[in-house]
């Protein structure tokens, strides 16, 4: 609350001497209020319970199973807020939390009452909790220190007492607003706000769950206001002789129905599926009644005789309401018609001045030199100023425009503008102008604006981002011409009426003729000759296809024939739609020629391969031939060798079991290792003949490689002997056992210590072996 009223209340209310407490009447029931002698009986701070829920502050003792006080105050409340009247509840004990953080509750009993706070409209949106405080009573009697009897009497007493005073107050009160609502009354001016008026305050005074306003009209009533029951009532006609309002107007007598429910005056179905059950009606006019004024509860309640005599009281304050309607309308058409005009002009003002505050673009009033300033909410916002930053325009040019050059400039073009606006049509030309603003960063604006009498109305179109897309734009396509003019290929982009928006120098030269740029140019005026099928695959390119062509024939019109490979396809605009095609061609004449002499040659090179290849077939028959017939004979030559060489191993043999001596052994050894020696060369042979007859077999099989090398060593050594040449055997911790082919690893060995022999001069021949790698596979031994 605020002002002297508003702190005088508040002295008063937290100086009562009976604790109370006002609670906002939300679902949680928030404490707003509490007065000093709340705060006493329940050890709180006004601080600690403010804005917070009733219940969470004073809950019940969850150490005491049977505690009821939160359940029977909040159904107390509950019936408040669901009756719209007050709720007096009888004795009840309460748990009070203790603050001495021990978690303990203090037992106190109280008689609460509980009372509904209404705004204008007849909205609960307050309860007010007063209680008495009766626990030195009840704690007295249950410690015997009070008289059994007396002390219930005491109680019941002052209950009573305090219940009679605060009736007192309450009808006081009523009295106070019934006189505030009959001047309400006689100030109205319309019938719909003395209806809203009249049904408020029926409500209010009587605590009825429902109220009406019913007028006759003929031999009909009309509801004219039933906010209980609308729709289902509100705007109703009613014949006057079927309707509890009509039977009040035709007798002029107050009519109370305790129970609808029970009444056979009233039809079952008129309030089926309302909340109402019970009325009270009375008449508006006591002589001849003009309407009726009806209360409506939701429970059975019949009506006392103080709330017929509010109802009543009201209903005539209504009839003088409704004989000062008829002179207020004459009244009022008079000041209406005298109005109008002022009226129209402060709507349109009105509008004005709503329009160009929300508009969503930034505008100003200034006169025309510039000397008042007046601008909207955007256009403050826009630049990021406060309005307490800018007042007048003399700040505004020097906050927008620091730099004095730059702001002269500025000002000496607006007043340009606003010049010629004047001399021409009155709307001024847009103008861009960069504005700093609050945080220093500068924006492109638009300025454009329109003269309205003295006055000057005009716009700030923020087109900074729209400037750094176009400039974005502009390099994107800057460097796309680039691209395309430059192009090796010829390259041409068109939009989707085939006229040309950039071409590569290749295309220009190749199609242009003698025009140095196509720009804007029809490709059809261009080559009004173009095949059908051309303006087809344009047409399927703008639909969205790619078509293209690696080798296509070109008749030109000077009859000559070129080989083009080409390819037609969409290009997507910055809406994701197909705004044009691009053509690609490439000239590949020579590329052409140079395939068909490839062919050519081609084809002649596989005839020639293919005599070739007969030629060589009839040569490989004869050498096959002559192969088989030399592989023939060196097996025969081979078998007649090996018959006397066979006689001489024998021979040499038999000489070996005689007496001999060293020497004679000796040359029997190298008789027999010459023999050897010669059976080793005529099975090379026979080796090679299986080797050109592709039938030739490796052995596999263990064998010593000193030994080996020590053969080879006394097969060359005679040799060696006669050109002074020393053989020596150098195996570098190879493995003494290997497995392989020794017959063909001897030969091999033997060929290469021949060769070493027979082409050196002196010095020493090196039969030398190398472990070279090792691995679960083998050993590569060189």
């Amino acid at each position: 609350m605020t002002g002297p009223s508003g702190d005088l209340f508040r002295t008063v209310f937290e100086a009562c001497p009976h604790p109370y407490l006002i609670l906002r009447a939300d679902p949680d029931l928030t404490i707003e209020a509490v007065n000093d002698r709340y705060l006493e009986v329940t050890g709180n701070d006004r601080d600690a319970i403010l804005g917070r829920a009733l219940f969470e502050v004073f809950p019940d003792d969850p150490h005491d199973p049977q505690a009821s006080g939160v359940a029977e105050l909040r159904a107390s409340l509950q019936r408040v807020l669901t009756h719209r009247r007050p709720d007096t509840m009888g004795l009840q004990r309460y748990d009070i939390p203790r603050h001495d953080d021990s978690g303990t509750f203090e037992t106190r009993y109280w008689s609460p009452v509980n009372t509904p706070v209404f705004d204008p409209d007849g909205a609960v949106t307050h309860l007010i909790h007063h209680v008495e405080d009766v626990t030195e009573f009840v704690v007295g009697r249950q410690s015997g220190q009070a008289d059994e009897k007396e002390v219930p009497h005491k109680v019941e007493t002052r209950i009573a007492r305090r219940h009679a005073i605060e009736e007192l107050t309450r009808g006081a009160e009523r009295l106070r607003r019934l006189a505030e609502i009959v001047e309400e009354i006689a100030a109205v001016r319309d019938l719909p706000s003395l209806t809203g008026l009249v049904v408020r305050a029926v409500r209010d005074l009587t605590g009825a769950d429902g109220a009406v306003l019913v007028i006759r009209e003929g031999t009909q009533v009309h509801y004219l206001d039933e906010d209980a029951l609308a729709p289902l009532w509100r705007g109703r006609r009613l014949p006057i002789d079927q309707c509890v309002s009509g039977w009040t107007i035709a007798n002029a007598q107050p009519v109370v129905i305790e129970d609808i429910a029970q009444d056979p005056r009233i039809p079952g179905e008129f309030y089926k599926g309302t909340f109402v059950k019970s009325m009270s009606m009375v008449p508006i006019g006591r002589a001849n009644p003009t309407g009726t004024i009806g209360c409506f509860w939701a429970e059975p309640h019949r009506a006392t005789a103080n709330e017929l005599e509010l109802q009543q009281a009201l209903a005539d304050a209504t009839s003088v309401g409704f004989s000062n309607l008829d002179l207020y309308q004459e009244m009022e058409s008079a000041r209406k018609a005298a109005e109008r005009s002022a009226a129209q002009a402060r709507q349109s003002e009105n509008r004005f001045r709503r329009l160009f505050e929300e508009a969503p673009i930034p505008l100003i009033i200034v006169n025309e030199d510039l000397g008042v300033f007046e601008g909207n909410r955007r256009f403050l916002l826009q630049f990021g100023y406060d309005p307490a930053d800018v007042t007048t325009a003399g700040q505004w040019w020097e906050r927008a425009y620091p730099d004095p050059d730059y702001r002269r400039k500025t000002r000496n073009d607006w007043l340009f503008s606003i010049a010629g606006a004047a001399l021409g049509s009155g709307e001024i030309e847009p103008v861009e102008h960069k504005v700093t603003c609050r945080d220093g960063t500068q924006r492109i604006v638009e300025l454009s604006g329109i003269i309205i009498g003295e006055d000057v109305l005009a716009t700030f179109v923020d087109v900074t981002e729209r400037k750094l897309v176009e400039d974005s734009l502009r390099k994107s396509k800057a460097q796309l011409t680039a691209f395309i003019r430059h192009a090796p290929i010829s390259i041409a982009m068109f939009d989707r009426d085939m006229t040309y928006i950039a071409t590569s120098d290749r295309w220009l030269g190749e199609y242009g003729g003698d025009r140095e740029d196509l720009t804007g140019i029809s490709h059809y005026d261009l080559l009004p000759d173009l095949p059908g099928e051309w303006r087809s695959i344009h047409q399927q390119a703008l639909a969205g296809a790619t078509i293209r062509n690696d080798e296509d024939e070109w008749p030109r019109a000077d009859g000559s024939r070129r080989w083009l490979r080409w390819i037609v396809q969409p290009w997507i605009d910055d809406t994701g739609a197909i705004g044009g095609i691009i053509i690609a061609t490439e000239d590949i004449t020579l590329e052409h020629a140079a395939r068909q002499a490839l062919e050519r040659d081609k084809e002649q090179l596989e005839a020639l391969v293919a005599a070739r290849t007969a030629e060589l077939a009839g040569a490989r028959d004869i050498a096959e031939a002559a192969s088989k017939a030399k592989s023939s004979f060196l097996a025969n030559m081979s078998h007649e060798i090996r018959t006397p060489m066979n006689a001489i191993i024998g021979l040499t043999h038999l000489f070996r079991q005689g007496t001999l001596t060293e020497d004679q052994i000796d040359r029997l050894d190298k008789i027999d290792q010459a023999a050897q020696h010669l059976l080793a060369i005529i099975n090379d042979i026979l080796d090679l003949s299986k080797i050109e007859a592709g039938r030739l077999l490796l052995e596999h099989t263990n064998f010593a490689l000193g030994a080996m090398l020590d053969n080879v060593r006394s097969l060359v050594s005679d040799a060696a002997r006669v050109r002074g040449l020393t053989i020596v055997i150098d195996a570098d911790a190879v493995p003494l056992w290997l497995k392989g082919d020794p017959t063909r690893l001897r030969q091999a060995l033997l060929n290469y210590a021949s060769n070493a022999v027979k082409f050196s001069e002196h010095g020493t021949v090196w039969l030398r072996t190398r472990l070279l790698s090792e691995d679960r596979e083998g050993l590569v031994v060189r």
